[in-house]
Order: structure tokens, then sequence, then C-alpha cells
């Protein structure tokens, strides 16, 4: 059993078939489930021909796997994922469709504030910041998320519906979203009064990281 502190995901009744040949470490079968219905299965290769920097070529099928759980989003998804290159470049792309997910607004925070810390006149900060920088840099992803209307984004008196497509890039600690995703239905209480959402965007895109720009246009219900 394993559990994603970050994101939530689980990972259970794990089975794996190997065999090993010469420097290569075959895995004929791996997979494991969440706590529901969700599978994960695959396939795939370990070459230890470079021992420290094996190179890896892994193919994972998700079917209804919760690939989040936290407070503020919740998803499930089908789709094919691979893992690829050497250990220290190794690459996460592939495709999903997220067959349901959540936003839950009211549950966001602000950053938790720094406090920069000085010894012997150095800044500690910087020095740590920066190994975090390169720390940062694992495990870059590549992947297309279809979304095909069963998003629901909640809070702050929004109760919303949402489809779209978006691109997931960058390191899996730092991850940014490319796209955008169209209402499809929703409603917002302002101040105790009821508007109807007739059209809605929200785009993300590469000059505001992880800062969407959202056009709504609404109509007060009778």
């Amino acid at each position: 059993y394993y559990e994603n502190a970050i994101y939530g995901t689980t990972f259970n009744r794990g089975e794996v078939t190997v065999e090993v040949f010469d420097q290569i470490l075959r895995l004929q079968h791996l997979s494991a489930t969440d706590l529901t219905k969700g599978k994960i299965v695959g396939q795939g290769t370990i070459s230890f021909k470079e021992f420290f920097n094996p190179q890896i070529f892994l193919q994972l099928d998700l079917t209804q796997f919760v690939v989040a759980q936290m407070d503020v989003f919740s998803a499930r998804a089908d789709g094919h994922l691979s893992m690829k290159g050497l250990l220290r470049d190794l690459k996460i792309e592939g495709d999903v469709t997220l067959t349901s997910s959540e936003v839950h607004l009211e549950e966001t925070s602000p950053d938790i504030p720094v406090i920069r810390l000085k010894e012997n006149g150095k800044d500690k900060y910087n020095h740590r910041h920066h190994n975090q920088k390169q720390e940062s840099n694992i495990l870059p992803m590549a992947i297309g998320v279809t979304i095909p209307g069963r998003m629901y984004l909640r809070g702050y008196g929004i109760d919303s519906q949402w489809k779209g497509k978006l691109t997931v890039v960058g390191p899996i600690s730092t991850p940014e979203l490319r796209g955008e995703l169209l209402l499809i239905r929703g409603k917002m209480d302002i101040f105790g009064k009821p508007m109807k959402m007739i059209e809605g965007k929200i785009t993300y895109d590469d000059f505001a990281k992880n800062d969407p720009y959202l056009s709504l246009r609404m109509m007060r219900e009778s």
C-alpha cells in the first residue's frame, strides 16, 4: 500500500511479475488498485547497463483510477501513460480522460509565507531555495487531459459543470496547465441573488502560469 501525501493518490494490492535476463529486468505484468474500483496495469523494462542511471521504459493503462484525492481537487481517469528515458532524465507522457472530477474553491488558501533566516551573514533561505529548484526539475511531464463534461467547479456561491482539453507540462512537483475549459451549465449566488451562467470560458496560457483567465456571461434568474 502506498499513498502520495501531496495528491492523495493511493496504490493498493500491488502485484508485479518480473523476469531478469543479462542486465535487463523485464516487468511482464504489474497492477494495482485504488481504494475503490479504479485499476492501473502495465509492463516495461529496466536496463542496468548503466547501473546508477538505468534506462527505463514503462507503459501504464488506467481504468477509472483515482489520480487525485485532495481537499481542493479530486479526479478519476482512464488513459495511457508512459515513463521512458534514463533515470536522471525520466519523463512522463501520455493522454488521459477525466471521467469525473471536482474542484472545491472554498478550500483554497494563500501560499504560506517564507521567513528568511541568516546565519553568520549567509542567507540560508537562498541556499535551500536553490536546492529545491534543482530537485523540482525531477520527472517532467507532458500529458494531454480530455474532460468530456463531468468536471464540477463549486464554491463561493458557484455550482457549475465544465468540459474541455488541457495539457499538463513541467516537473511533477510544480506542474503547469495549458488549454481551456468551456461552461456546460451553472449558477452563481451573488449577495443572495441567483444568477444563471449563460457562457463561460477558463483559459490557461503561457503568460500567466497556473493563473487562468475567466470569462463569464450571466443572467439574473426570475
